[in-house]
């Protein structure tokens, strides 16, 4: 991959995945999502703030699946994100 390409990628995918949240298109946002995570974490260059960055968006994008189509199991998703954070980061956040 061309210099500077790897960066283009991931804003343009990061862009994408903020269209697809903000029409609630949740299906289609999923599988970026994760497979941005999980690109990050094979990335040589990852550092752990941006793996818990990672992990805080995913816990997140399932708490906003589960508010906006309750009983899928979405929250038990986040639940698993959230468990991977560090203690501190870990609590449920503020209703």
């Amino acid at each position: 991959m061309a210099p500077g390409a790897s960066s283009l990628r991931s804003e343009l995918e990061s862009n994408l995945v903020k269209y697809l949240l903000e029409g609630q298109r949740f299906a289609q946002a999923e599988p970026l999502l994760l497979a941005m995570h999980g690109q990050l974490v094979e990335s040589s260059d990852e550092s752990p703030s941006q793996t818990q960055a990672s992990i805080e968006r995913l816990a997140k994008f399932y708490e906003s699946w589960d508010a906006a189509e309750p009983g899928q199991g979405y929250d038990a998703k986040a639940a698993e994100w959230r468990a991977k954070l560090p203690a501190n980061e870990a609590a449920e956040p503020a209703p």
